[in-house]
C-alpha cells in the first residue's frame, strides 16, 4: 500500500479504494507517472516498476527524520499499535527515523492481544483472501536500551473528526468497520462508478454510510442513494454492519428530517402516492400503459422512452407492459376461461 500511496502522491490523485488505493490506474499510467515525475526510462512491466519504486522509496526511508504511519488496531492492555501490510515498508518507517508518529482513529482501539489477533485474521481474509498478511508490525513506544533500532521519540495522535458524535446513535455499528473493503468489492454500484465518484476517502457502501455522518448531509446527501439495496455488502461484511439498513435510515433522515430532497421529487412522490393508493386509478393505468407506450415500443422493449423513462431507456432495457395484466389473467382463470 505504501507504493500505491506514493504513486497517488506523485500524481496528486485521491485514492479510489481502501485496500488498493491506486486500483483505478493501470501499469501504463503508472509508468507515465514515473517517467514524468521521476525520470523513469524503463518498461511498464510490474517487476521493473516495483523495483524502481523500491529504489526511490528506500532513499526516503534511510534519510527520514520522522516516520508517520496509520494504525489498523491499537491494543489497550499494552499500549501497542498494530500495522498490517504486504510490503514490509512499515518496518523501515517505524525502525529507522528518530521520531515516530502514529495516527489512529479513535475506533481502532481493541482491549487485548487476543482481540487484535481475531480482527487481523478477519481483516486479511476479508480484504484479500489471505490467511495472514505478509507483515504484521506491532510497536510499543520508544526503543529500550538493548534495542538497536526504533524511535527515540514516539507520539500517538488519536483522531476524532466526528466519530464521537456517532457513539450512542443508531449508526454506532458503522464504527465497527475494520477497513477490509469487502463491501466495496461486492458492491455493483461501486463496480460501475468507481471510487472517485463518492468524493470521499471512504468509497463504496461503508463510505455512503460513514461520510455523511462525519461530514454532514449538505455535501453528501446523494451518497445514501448510491446503492441498489441488494444487501450484498451485509453478506460480505466480516463484522456484520447492517449497511443497507443504515442507508435506508440515511434516506429517511434526508427526506423527512433534513428536508433536502428536491421539490420536484416531493411533488412526484406525492402524486405517485395518491395514484397508487387509488385502486380505480391504478387499474386504469395498467390497462392503458401498453397503448400509451406503443410509439416507443419495439420488439417488446421501450426505447428512447418519454419523460422520466428516457434516462433509463438510454442505457438500460425497459420491458414493455404485458398484453394482459396478472389481475386480468387471474380473473379470467377464476371464471373458467383460458389463462
Amino acid at each position: 500500500m505504501f507504493i500505491t500511496k506514493w504513486i497517488l502522491q506523485l500524481d496528486e490523485d485521491p485514492p479510489s479504494h481502501i485496500v488498493t488505493p491506486a486500483l483505478h490506474k493501470n501499469r501504463e499510467q503508472i509508468r507515465d507517472t514515473f517517467r514524468d515525475k521521476k525520470g523513469y526510462a524503463k518498461s511498464d512491466t510490474p517487476e521493473e516498476l516495483a523495483s524502481f519504486a523500491r529504489e526511490q522509496l528506500r532513499q526516503d526511508f534511510l534519510s527520514a527524520d520522522v516516520g508517520i504511519t496509520g494504525c489498523n488496531f491499537a491494543i489497550a492492555e499494552s499500549g501497542s499499535v498494530t500495522l498490517v501490510t504486504n510490503e514490509g515498508n512499515a518496518e523501515m518507517i517505524t525502525s529507522l527515523p528518530d521520531t515516530q508518529i502514529s495516527v489512529m482513529g479513535m475506533e481502532r482501539l481493541v482491549p487485548t492481544w487476543e482481540d487484535m489477533e481475531v480482527l487481523v485474521s478477519l481483516l486479511t481474509r476479508a480484504a484479500v483472501g489471505q490467511k495472514l498478511t505478509s507483515y504484521i508490525t506491532t510497536i510499543t513506544g520508544t526503543r529500550i536500551e538493548e534495542e538497536i533500532d526504533g524511535p527515540d521519540d514516539y507520539h500517538l495522535v488519536i483522531v476524532d473528526n466526528g466519530r464521537s458524535k456517532i457513539l450512542g446513535t443508531e449508526f454506532q455499528s458503522a464504527l465497527h468497520c475494520i477497513r477490509c473493503a469487502a463491501c466495496i468489492n461486492v458492491c455493483p454500484v461501486y463496480r460501475h462508478i468507481g471510487g472517485h465518484a463518492y468524493n470521499s476517502i471512504y468509497p463504496g457502501p461503508i463510505g455512503a454510510v460513514l461520510t455523511p455522518l462525519l461530514d454532514g448531509y449538505e455535501d453528501h446527501k446523494e451518497l445514501p442513494y448510491a446503492s441498489s439495496l441488494c444487501a450484498a455488502c451485509i453478506e460480505a461484511c466480516p463484522v456484520k454492519i447492517p449497511l443497507h439498513e443504515h442507508l435506508i435510515r440515511h434516506r429517511e433522515i434526508i427526506v423527512e428530517e433534513e428536508k433536502k430532497s428536491p421539490v420536484s421529487e416531493k411533488i412526484m412522490m406525492k402524486g405517485f402516492a395518491q395514484w397508487a393508493s387509488n385502486p380505480a386509478a391504478y387499474k386504469l393505468s395498467t390497462k392503458v400503459a401498453r397503448t400509451a407506450l406503443k410509439p416507443w415500443t419495439k420488439d417488446e422493449y421501450v426505447e428512447n422512452g418519454p419523460g422520466p423513462l428516457k434516462g433509463w431507456t438510454d442505457v438500460r432495457d425497459f420491458p414493455a407492459p404485458a398484453k394482459q395484466s396478472f389481475r386480468s389473467w387471474w380473473n379470467k382463470r377464476q371464471k373458467g376461461g383460458e389463462a
